[in-house]
């Protein structure tokens, strides 16, 4: 025989992570803990802590991007000329430079972690900061290496422009972040007698561009 069932409520699985689960600012973290403490090595280092050993310039030889290894120059170690890419995104050339850029990351990290989650998040950091060097290499001139994090975070100024763009098709956000791009860059160029890295920026902020308008973003409730 058949028999009628009371109906019971579907259980479906949240849209967000439950919240014991990590959620997308652990990799916020763990980058601002990371450029933090390179940062504090290479300080003890130039305050005599360190028994005369200097870090900051270890960790520029070994870590900065320098456009010479993807020619003829010998590597210190065999990965080099690939992880250089990415490494030269932690390391920064003194404490402000660090300290501007993790004050930058903290405007615009999160508002882009919410959108796209952990996962594509770590895409977008490593994508963009390899662009940035790509871009270095291809229009960079002399063998002057590159460090900091700007390219990446150029890159989340691109992807959260872009991702605003697609919430409200309206606004003007991306033309805004390229007024912002410009401004910035031509400031900092000035301020910095030319030593800036505007083609890193470049390579980082079209990246995001490119990645933000075609990410898949968090479904909401």
């Amino acid at each position: 025989m058949a028999q009628a069932l009371r109906p019971r409520p579907m259980r479906t699985r949240p849209p967000h992570p439950t919240p014991n689960a990590p959620g997308p600012w652990w990799i916020l973290g763990a980058v601002v803990a990371l450029c933090t403490g390179l940062e504090a090595l290479a300080q003890a280092s130039e305050l005599g802590l360190t028994d005369g050993r200097r870090w900051r310039g270890a960790l520029i030889v070994n870590l900065g991007f320098w456009p010479g290894l993807l020619e003829n120059w010998a590597a210190n170690y065999a990965v080099q000329p690939w992880s250089m890419f990415v490494t030269y995104a932690f390391v920064h050339a003194d404490f402000w430079h660090m300290a501007g850029n993790m004050g930058v990351l903290a405007w615009l990290g999160p508002p882009v972690a919410r959108a796209v989650g952990t996962g594509r998040l770590i895409v977008l950091w490593f994508l963009c900061a390899a662009a940035g060097g790509l871009v270095f290499a291809a229009l960079a001139s002399g063998p002057t290496p590159m460090v900091g994090a700007s390219g990446a975070l150029f890159g989340l100024l691109g992807a959260d422009a872009a991702l605003r763009q697609r919430a409200d098709p309206n606004a003007r956000r991306v033309a805004q972040a390229a007024v912002l791009f410009a401004v910035l860059n031509v400031a900092g160029y000035v301020m910095q007698d030319g030593l800036l890295a505007w083609q890193a920026h470049l390579g980082g902020f079209l990246a995001g561009l490119a990645l933000g308008a075609s990410m898949r973003m968090r479904r909401t409730p």
